[in-house]
């Protein structure tokens, strides 16, 4: 007996050391005034502030959710809503409150805080000011989203409300660009605006965001205005060698900046003379070079991959190289370069059109074929063939062509960064997550090999990678497609199979640190087969059936819904990244059943395909 008393006693002792260690670390939290205590967060993306409010909630303004701590035990414990779940410790040996932890169940993923001091008021979501999102995606940028944000900044300015504005990833809406959106009610309640072409419809958007109407007659607001619209589209061409974009620009506003950069646009375009009228081709265009059309692989009814390769004569290799650039430019020794995905930009030689002075239409693709392969000389693009598509038609003539014999060249761009490595966003940023969830329709299925290639960057890449940036995470795919238009199944399946031994009937051996760990293929309806421009293409019934008997695999006929979206989601580790890329009703689509399921704005990347 005396023995049990010991023991009881012993526990007893224990459970109040607990208790007291536990009300210290909440003491150290909720400060000595009356809302709690602000801390400078960092991670390795960077800083921001925090506040811990003694009613139990956490509030970020960088990172705003509904967020809530406690303390378990000697450890205080961080529920940040989709962001995850964070585990510290408090430290006040230093002489000043500090703590230290990680992402929960990733020690990789480091958290750090310095206390600054007590809060003077409690801060919730209520506070949140109505928001204004700009988008700044390809489309977008093109189309002069840049001067947008600066409108309704100096509108919003102008108004004086409390109104937040910033861009935007893509917001699905790419051919009614420019675009943006408004959230009110912490936001709950969306209302999205689109073609803002002018400075009244800028106004407009800071009417809807403010209910009061900007002074867009104000002459001071129209002087610093002026213009800017159309240099911001020009400049964002010229970037990306858009040069048929740019001069439209440059002939959309008047101003005489512009007008002095013409005559240098059209030499750049190869037109050293000024405008033509000619349909001919110049010999050569700055940021382009040719490639020679070697092999049309149909992969449907709809689509195939074309095989390009470059014009290079072994002993110019150095030169053009030069002229074809490479995804991955070196730093110099000893200096990594920057991992993307990337994308680049073909001339569809239509002749006269209404996208701008040249003889050509520019469409940007993303080769399934890798960065390495670029530098050889080699280049696969997955192309969907529309009826009515001005540049598939020209591409169409050209794959009759070279199937009777005849050889066809195209001017394929020096490669453009479409997202950075490993975080999935458009902008270089120090983001690493814990795993990516891509929901991707039709050809926008070409992120899917591009994305996998950075686990390998030898081999795909021809560069070496820090470990940290070869997304070696749990990554799932869903995957749209119409029936008759399945693309890149052979590749979708090779990656399953390499996500999850074949032999096992059990998906949960997916480590996800290969391949896909898991893959979702939703099947819609078909067109009608007058409509096919590959009568005879690949039906993949083959592949299909290849697919369905991997045991992390599935094949449904439906369309993507929001129940298929959160279950994705919640089966993800956090922080995740999502991709969404495919049609404009696609991408739209899937961001709204994103956010249906609790995904922040800021965790999605949306891509144009």
């Amino acid at each position: 007996m005396s023995q049990h008393i010991s023991d009881t006693s012993t526990n007893e002792g224990d459970t109040h050391a607990h208790q007291e260690e536990q009300a210290v670390i909440v003491d150290k939290i909720q400060g000595t005034g009356k809302h709690g205590t602000k801390w400078m967060w960092e991670w390795s993306g960077g800083k921001f502030e925090v506040e811990f409010n003694k009613n139990g909630t956490f509030f970020c303004n960088d990172y705003p959710r509904h967020a809530r701590w406690k303390v378990n035990g000697d450890e205080l414990v961080i529920d940040w809503a989709d962001l995850g779940t964070y585990v510290m410790t408090v430290d006040s040996s230093t002489g000043h409150e500090t703590m230290e932890g990680c992402y929960r169940g990733y020690p990789k993923e480091w958290r750090k805080a310095v206390c600054m001091g007590d809060l003077d008021r409690t801060s919730s979501m209520d506070d949140l000011p109505t928001e204004i999102l700009v988008c700044q995606a390809g489309t977008c940028r093109r189309m002069g989203s840049q001067a947008v944000l600066m409108e309704i900044e100096e509108l919003a300015g102008a108004v004086g409300t409390k109104c937040k504005v910033r861009g935007s990833h893509c917001l699905g809406y790419c051919s009614q660009a420019p675009n943006a959106m408004v959230l009110r009610n912490q936001h709950t309640k969306k209302k999205v605006h689109t073609r803002i072409d002018s400075l009244r419809k800028s106004a407009a958007v800071v009417k809807s965001a403010t209910g009061e109407m900007p002074p867009v007659d104000d002459p001071l607001i129209e002087k610093r205005l002026e213009g800017v619209r159309a240099i911001r589209a020009h400049e964002r061409a010229v970037l990306v060698h858009r040069w048929n974009d740019a001069l439209k620009a440059v002939a959309a506003q008047g101003s005489a900046y512009l007008k002095r950069t013409s005559q240098q646009l059209f030499a750049m375009a190869g037109f050293d003379a000024g405008p033509s009228t000619s349909p001919d081709m110049p010999i050569a265009i700055e940021a382009y070079s040719q490639w020679s059309l070697e092999q049309i692989t149909k992969v449907s009814k709809h689509s195939a991959v074309l095989h390009f390769s470059s014009t290079d004569c072994d002993r110019h290799i150095a030169m053009e190289m030069r002229k074809r650039g490479t995804p991955n430019p070196r730093m110099g020794y000893r200096v990594l370069p920057n991992p993307k995905t990337w994308h680049t930009t073909l001339l569809a030689e239509v002749g006269r059109n209404d996208e701008g002075p040249l003889p050509w239409i520019e469409r940007d693709y993303t080769p399934i074929s890798t960065a390495l392969e670029w530098e050889r000389g080699q280049c696969a693009l997955l192309i969907k063939f529309y009826p009515d598509g001005d540049a598939t038609s020209w591409l169409r003539r050209i794959v009759e062509s070279t199937a009777s014999g005849s050889s066809a060249r195209v001017w394929l761009a020096k490669p453009v960064q479409t997202l950075s490595v490993p975080a999935l966003v458009s902008r270089n940023s120090a983001f690493s997550p814990a795993s990516v969830l891509l929901l991707l329709g039709g050809t926008g299925v070409v992120a899917l090999p591009q994305i996998l290639q950075h686990r390998d960057p030898q081999r795909n890449l021809g560069i070496s990678t820090r470990k940290e940036h070869q997304l070696h995470v749990p990554i799932d795919l869903i995957l749209s497609c119409r029936a008759d238009d399945v693309l890149l199944l052979p590749e979708v399946t090779r990656l399953c199979r390499e996500g999850c031994d074949a032999d096992s009937q059990d998906p949960r051996g997916c480590d996800g640190t290969k391949g896909l760990r898991r893959c979702t293929l939703l099947l819609t309806g078909t067109t009608s087969a007058d409509r096919h421009p590959f009568p005879d293409g690949n039906d993949c019934e083959d592949e299909l059936i290849q697919l369905q008997s991997l045991p992390n695999t599935q094949a449904l006929r439906t369309r993507l819904t929001v129940k298929l979206v959160s279950e994705a989601v919640s089966r993800m580790p956090r922080p995740c990244r999502v991709v969404v890329s495919g049609p404009e009703g696609f991408n739209a689509a899937a961001r709204e059943m994103l956010l249906a399921a609790n995904v922040a704005e800021g965790a999605i990347s949306v891509l144009e395909a």
